[in-house]
């Protein structure tokens, strides 16, 4: 794998939160510094060669432990939940990275209060909402989807085996059956012995998505309940996390490793790409599928932003995997 340093963030930040936006603009938003002080902007890195980057929006709230995606016009960020000013937040907030002013408005709410959640689409229209930490600091088991074109608001979908929050997860394609998705929940913090431990269990859910052309796709379980998968090569919390582009891989990146996941007929497996990061444990990863360097993993860690590029000399020529 090679490395490259890009540019640094005006200051150090901890459980921020981002995503890549139209033309491989980053957005990354909330989070706290080290002193503990709540950041409450957004930052917008421009490329690859600039190395100021600017302010693009305040948030309505501080949001520290929040997790947001990038809706399918490639120029909306929604962030979802958080840590407002000592209070888990309900709320959510969009935020037009073409708007000149930055001025978020506010999103559907989530379901309860929730920080240290997980948000995936499972296709353009489509959201499902895992795990996380509510108000009264109890873990969550529960998993909702929304449509993001319709006013619907969250439905219930089956709850996890182990209520966790600091997990990964990501969507991936089973690309020996069409339509068919995973649903993927992997690592964070978990309740054992009455003491909260890393874990290295995976949760899968398999869900069929179907296209219309009236209204937007829908989706269906295919089984009705998360089973385990195959675990982790080790206890992971608080990992930063990726689907590629393709949606054919999971990338979970901590503790000096990309661990890579892939389905092929029903059964998934974990692959270790070993290597080694300049500051501290990543907080976000983000792939740049097309890039002047070609496909890159992003990792933003501290106020470091790192990417690596896929090395036909690896120890796993085989894998494109940041493509």
């Amino acid at each position: 794998m090679e490395c490259a340093h890009w540019l640094r963030l005006p200051k150090r930040l901890l459980d921020a939160t981002g995503g890549v936006a139209i033309d491989n603009e980053i957005i990354v938003c909330g989070g706290e510094e080290d002193s503990r002080i709540a950041n409450r902007l957004c930052y917008r890195l421009m490329d690859h060669f600039s190395n100021i980057p600017t302010v693009v929006s305040n948030l309505l709230a501080t949001r520290v432990g929040a997790d947001s995606l990038v809706t399918d016009n490639g120029t909306t960020l929604w962030i979802t939940g958080g840590l407002d000013n000592e209070t888990d937040s309900q709320s959510t907030e969009l935020i037009n990275v073409n708007d000149e002013d930055g001025v978020p408005i506010l999103g559907p709410q989530l379901p309860f209060s929730l920080k240290h959640h997980c948000l995936e689409k499972i296709a353009s229209n489509i959201v499902i909402l895992v795990g996380g930490l509510d108000k009264k600091g109890i873990l969550s088991m529960n998993s909702f989807s929304i449509r993001l074109d319709t006013k619907i608001r969250w439905q219930s979908q089956p709850h996890l085996l182990e209520a966790r929050f600091k997990h990964a997860c990501g969507v991936v394609k089973d690309e020996s059956i069409p339509g068919e998705m995973i649903v993927i929940v992997a690592g964070g913090l978990v309740l054992k012995n009455g003491l909260l431990t890393a874990t290295d269990t995976v949760e899968l859910l398999h869900v069929k998505v179907m296209e219309s052309d009236l209204d937007g796709n829908h989706f269906s379980l295919k089984k009705d309940d998360w089973e385990m998968g195959e675990r982790l090569p080790k206890a992971l919390s608080g990992a930063a996390s990726a689907s590629t582009a393709d949606q054919t891989r999971l990338l979970m990146v901590g503790s000096n490793a990309i661990y890579v996941l892939q389905c092929q007929d029903l059964d998934c497996t974990w692959i270790t790409l070993e290597q080694s990061f300049s500051g501290s444990q990543p907080i976000i990863a983000l792939i740049l599928p097309a890039s002047p360097m070609g496909p890159l993993l992003g990792l933003l860690e501290g106020t470091n932003a790192t990417w690596v590029k896929s090395d036909d000399k690896a120890e796993h020529p085989m894998l494109d995997v940041f493509s």
